[in-house]
């Protein structure tokens, strides 16, 4: 009876805790949608680092254009803040209208999936900002 309650405990264990091979080529709706999902949180913390790094950039930008000018009517930082919340609602947005275009039971994998691409591609833009001196 112990041998049938154990087995029954391991089969009840979530599919998550066992190692998923994201790079198979085989891999079941489950897997995939599990794999979309840890590919939009490394996305998520590339971007909120490469955000940080950028925003301490336009900081520092920001200084020492007040230092050369004077006022400074809109600063870097303000305009990277305004735009990194219109990024982040338009990717919610239009990654809703892809899940939703997509359709059927694929429909929210092709959200997350969206996300994903959308959260790298800015990733890139924000490095731009990093690179500032």
């Amino acid at each position: 009876m112990k041998g049938l309650a154990a087995l029954l405990a391991l089969l009840a264990a979530p599919a998550a805790a066992q190692p998923v091979d994201c790079a198979a080529q085989d891999l079941a709706p489950p897997q995939l949608s599990y794999c979309a999902e840890v590919a939009l949180e490394t996305a998520r913390a590339e971007m909120d680092e490469a955000y940080r790094l950028a925003l301490t950039r336009a900081k520092a930008h920001d200084q020492r254009l007040a230092m050369e000018q004077g006022s400074v009517p809109l600063t870097l930082e303000i305009a990277l803040r305004d735009a990194q919340a219109a990024f982040v609602e338009y990717r919610d947005r239009a990654c809703e209208a892809e899940a939703i275009a997509h359709g059927g039971t694929g429909a929210p994998m092709a959200g997350v999936v969206c996300a994903a691409r959308m959260t790298m591609a800015r990733v890139e833009d924000l490095q731009r900002y990093g690179e500032l001196e």
